[in-house]
């Protein structure tokens, strides 16, 4: 164990917006665009809070098209909630090398963003967990052989086009083996 980065990330969990964003985070990765009506905070203030957990090493994000999902990084993070009673057992643990990949092709419209919702109700409801890609560059949309947007791809499979699924259809989609 290195004490430092322990010191540095209990003290980064300290503060109550970094706490929330954590919280957050521990359901999967999500874009950062989501994260301030999630926790209560405004965007310019989760953005430095982000920011500040990225420097430190606890949080990751990368670039997709206009967007930036964020997750853990710090596998630490984990076990600290797991304490907290955050329900995070080996099990999950495990499966989140395996987590079920969505792909969310949209183009930014209020159609595409009930899409995005219905996914997130779903997987709640189902109690799966997954890693959310948003993909709303034209050229990406495009390349995944999608001609009609909103649509949703689940492990690679394309499941709907041009159309925002309703949450039970969803959740069978989820629920395949």
């Amino acid at each position: 164990m290195n004490k430092k980065q322990n010191l540095k990330l209990l003290k980064a969990l300290s503060e109550e917006t970094r706490y929330r964003i954590i919280e957050v985070l521990l359901k999967g990765e999500i874009c950062a665009c989501k994260i301030p009506a999630l926790i209560g905070r405004t965007q310019s203030n989760t953005s430095m809070h982000l920011s500040k957990l990225v420097e430190l090493d606890i949080v990751q994000f990368r670039k997709v098209g206009k967007t930036s999902p964020y997750s853990i990084k710090d596998e630490m993070v984990y076990e600290i909630f797991k304490i907290f009673g955050y329900g995070i057992n080996k099990k999950q643990k495990q499966r989140r090398h395996k987590i079920m990949r969505i792909e969310l092709l949209e183009t930014g419209c209020s159609t595409c963003t009930g899409l995005e919702d219905n996914v997130r109700k779903a997987l709640q409801k189902t109690g799966k967990k997954a890693e959310i890609i948003i993909i709303n560059e034209f050229n990406d949309i495009i390349k995944k052989g999608v001609m009609s947007t909103p649509a949703i791809i689940i492990n690679g499979k394309i499941k709907s086009s041009g159309v925002v699924v309703d949450v039970k259809k969803i959740e069978e989609w989820l629920n395949e083996k």
